[in-house]
């Protein structure tokens, strides 16, 4: 196992897990299948792409020391969260549109 590599809690620099995945996304979907917090802070910053935590504690520590305060982005992501009932309902009408057309063919 030659391409293994091992993943660090940005706060704490304790060691996570080891990951064959050689993209920072796909390795951030094995640690937060595994528990742990992946996060892409690319609204605040362009410092860091992306950052790994052993828990949400770690990554509220890591941002109030590391990322800065961006109002803006907080507020579009605060929008988009209220959103989100809206476009899952959507979604779902949608699909049990394309369900319903696929059945009666």
């Amino acid at each position: 196992m030659d391409n293994m590599r091992s993943i660090i809690c940005n706060e704490r620099e304790k060691f996570l897990f080891e990951t064959d995945k050689e993209s920072n996304g796909a390795a951030g979907a094995e640690a937060q299948s595994k528990g742990f917090v992946f996060k892409m802070p690319f609204m605040f910053t362009d410092k860091y792409s992306t950052l790994f935590f052993c828990n949400h504690t770690c990554a509220k520590s890591f941002y109030s020391k590391n990322i800065p305060k961006n109002e803006k982005s907080t507020q579009i992501l605060s929008d988009l969260k209220k959103e989100i009932p809206r476009m899952v309902k959507e979604t779902c009408d949608g699909l049990q549109q394309l369900s319903d057309m696929i059945n009666h063919k």
